[in-house]
């Protein structure tokens, strides 16, 4: 069980309530980031795909969209403009 998850069962219990739509979008959350292999998010060694919004946070739900961002090594243009001449 995930920290996250045991943190709503601690609140769920010590209020006597159950939030079955929470427990729902940590169980969508888990599938779709088990769908999102390291073959998606990795193009090369030199980027880095980063997730982010409802999917870092746990609480995808049918209306979630996959938020990135894409991170380059700025290494990468720096040796190849010097090789070019630039």
């Amino acid at each position: 069980m995930p920290a996250a998850e045991s943190n709503i069962a601690r609140l769920e219990a010590k209020l006597g309530t159950n939030w079955p739509a929470i427990r729902k979008a940590q169980l969508d959350t888990a599938s779709l980031q088990h769908n999102l292999t390291s073959d998606d998010l990795q193009s090369s060694p030199d980027t880095s795909v980063v997730v982010f919004g409802s999917i870092a946070r746990k609480e995808v739900t049918s209306g979630s969209d996959l938020d990135w961002i894409l991170l380059v090594d700025a290494r990468l243009f720096q040796s190849t403009s010097s090789r070019s001449g630039k």
